[in-house]
């Protein structure tokens, strides 16, 4: 990531009748909106802006890659 770019959130989020030793996933992911890259601090940890959306803690940031 670079600063300025713009990342896409998601949620996991649980199915109903899901389970781990069932068929088929327990969760799916939700999309929840878009955050911008203010400030790259690590490999691997940035700050950033909620850019639209409501992103919380535990979401998980991705590059899109077209």
């Amino acid at each position: 990531a670079e600063v300025g770019q713009v990342l896409d959130v998601y949620r996991n989020v649980p199915v109903p009748g899901g389970s781990y030793k069932g068929t088929g996933p327990a969760f799916r992911r939700q999309f929840v909106g878009h955050v911008r890259v203010d400030h790259i601090y690590d490999d691997h940890f940035a700050h950033v802006s909620v850019a639209d959306g409501k992103p919380a803690k535990h979401d998980i940031v991705e590059l899109r890659r077209d």
